[in-house]
This record gives structure tokens, sequence and C-alpha cells, in this order.
């Protein structure tokens, strides 16, 4: 052991009444310090996860001095010597991240699951979990877990849920809901709501619009994630049904909702947004119909506007509808 206090206890005794993590919760730096902040670079919780996921692809599936630390890590704790493996991930928490190496080590377990025994490999998963100090090592654990069937496993999936709240694990709770949990959409709709960076980010991207509670939470909410909007506006148009919205007679609440999303798709960075749509141009006039025949038109409605006149200018011909209408030619 370290002696640093372990991750599952700062976040446990951060909770308040309801259970719930405050917002504005943070790991000390040093439970968190990896290669990226110790060369002076701080990155939001969940930050470099995100980076990794939406912005450098698939990583390589060939063994590096950390993807060796991992499997002998694992051998290790195979064998019964627990605590020896549990060094071994923490040191390899200092230095690398989970998300690049999660599959390789997950594919590593399964080919030698004929000499490992399960319930050494779950036993040093839960204790990762739970005693880990680095936030990689944690999410190691976790991503172990996913061989699991931890729906089965009330204590677990609480342990999960608690750590989900913290933007840095909330991916890795996403994946292990989506490894079989019931309910899952219900599960990750939690996740969202009380993530308000990547997490949030991650839990959007991965929900499907079950129920009507579902769609209206990503219609309002969705985008508003601390980070960036954009990285969620393509989810939340499709997933709250914004193009058939449009057709519709909206609450002053859906429509703030749409105004949301729309501009978020105007960002077009880092992800695509209305230029991506086959109906882009189609989608912005019919949102411009609607606020022809809104009575009060709200200042950031009216900025709104000026932003889609200032994207038809760049995205489209001169003489496109779009153009048109703010030409007062259609």
């Amino acid at each position: 052991m370290n002696g640093r206090k372990a991750i599952y206890d700062y976040i446990k005794e951060a909770l308040d009444d309801q259970g719930n993590l405050p917002e504005d919760f943070s790991l000390p730096e040093e439970n968190e310090k990896s290669e990226e902040n110790m060369n002076g670079l701080k990155f939001a919780p969940g930050a470099m996860d995100g980076i990794i996921l939406y912005h450098f692809g698939p990583s390589s599936d060939k063994d590096n001095e950390e993807r060796i630390l991992l499997k002998e890590a694992i051998e290790t704790a195979a064998n019964g010597s627990e605590e020896e493996a549990f060094d071994k991930i923490e040191e390899y928490a200092k230095k690398a991240h989970a998300i690049s190496d999660m599959d390789v080590l997950v594919n590593h377990i399964i080919k030698h699951q004929s000499v490992y025994a399960p319930d050494k490999i779950f036993k040093f998963a839960c204790r990762l979990i739970t005693m880990g100090t680095r936030v990689e090592a944690v999410k190691i654990g976790m991503g172990i877990l996913e061989l699991f069937r931890t729906n089965e496993m009330p204590k677990v999936k609480d342990t999960i849920r608690m750590l989900s709240q913290y933007d840095e694990f909330a991916l890795f709770g996403c994946f292990l809901i989506l490894s079989g949990w019931d309910n899952r959409d219900e599960e990750l709709l939690e996740i969202a709501k009380k993530n308000h960076g990547w997490g949030r980010i991650h839990a959007v991207a991965r929900i499907a619009p079950a129920s009507e509670e579902i769609k209206e939470w990503l219609l309002i909410h969705g985008v508003h994630n601390g980070i960036l909007s954009n990285y969620s506006a393509m989810a939340c148009f499709h997933k709250a049904d914004v193009r058939n919205l449009l057709e519709q007679s909206l609450t002053a609440e859906q429509l703030e909702g749409c105004t949301d999303i729309i501009e978020a798709l105007m960002g077009e960075q880092p992800m695509s947004g209305i230029s991506e749509l086959d109906d882009g141009e189609e989608i912005l006039l019919k949102y411009l119909a609607i606020l022809d025949h809104t009575n009060d038109i709200t200042d950031r409605q009216k900025e709104v506007i000026e932003k889609i006149r200032e994207y038809g200018m760049e995205y489209f011909e001169a003489d496109s509808k779009l153009n048109q209408y703010f030409k007062g030619e259609i």
C-alpha cells in the first residue's frame, strides 16, 4: 500500500444527505496526478478520456511497457499475490490511461480464463474500485468488472453508481451499465443528471430515448455539459426528436431546448453539426418559421437568429433559401 487515502473514501465522505456528490467536488491533485498534469497541464475530470475517444481514435493493439505491467498485475492477482498486484496497478496508473488499454486487458483475461481463477480476478477488481488511490487504477477495476454479472450484485452496483457521479468515472460506469444492467437507460439518465461535465457527455452519447422522460430531459438539458455543447448536439437532436418537434406547437421550455440544440449544431467543431444533416437548411428554416409566429422572442433567441444568418452566409450558397429568407425574398 502507498499510504494514500482511497478515492472511494473521498467520494463517499463528500456525499450530501441525499447521497449526491456536490457539483464542485474534485479529488486532491495527488490522486489524479499523471504525466499530463505533472508536466504542468491540468485537465478537467474525465477530459483525457474524452479527448482520447473523440480526437485520437482507436489505440494500437500492440503491447507497450504499460500494457505489459497491466498483464503482469493480473497474472500476479490470479496467483494470489493481491498486494503486489495492487501496487503494480497503482504504478501503471501514474503514467497511463485505462481507456487506451482496457480492451487489450479484457481480451487478455478472456484468453487466459482457463488459468485465471474468476473469484480472484473479481476480488481484485473490487479491491481496485474501493481501495485504489489513483483514478486510472479505479477505472481498471471498473473495466474488469464488465466481465462479471454485476447486475446481480446490488452492493457492487451501488458502488458503481456512487463512483459514476464523478465525471472522471462516469464513462466506465456507462460501460458497466451497458454490459447487462436492468433499466439501463434509466441508470444512464441518472449518470447524465448527476454529472455536469464529461460524464454527462458520455452518458448522453450512450443513452437511448426509451421514454418520454428521457427525451424531454435530453431536449431541455442534454447539451448543457460545462465543456462544449457541440459534443452532445447531434445526439440530442436525434434522440429528442427535434426534427419532429419543429413540426409541432411547442411550449416555451421546448422551444428553448430546440434553441439550445440548434445553436450547438451550428458550432460544427469539434463535431459536425448542421452540415451533417441532409435537411440542415430546412431544419433552420423551420426553426425560424416558429420564431416568426412567436409573440415574445427572447434576447437569446434573437442572438441565435443572428447566428443562423451568419451561418447561412458561411455554409450556404448566396441564393439558398436560407439566405433568401434573410434578404426578405421568401
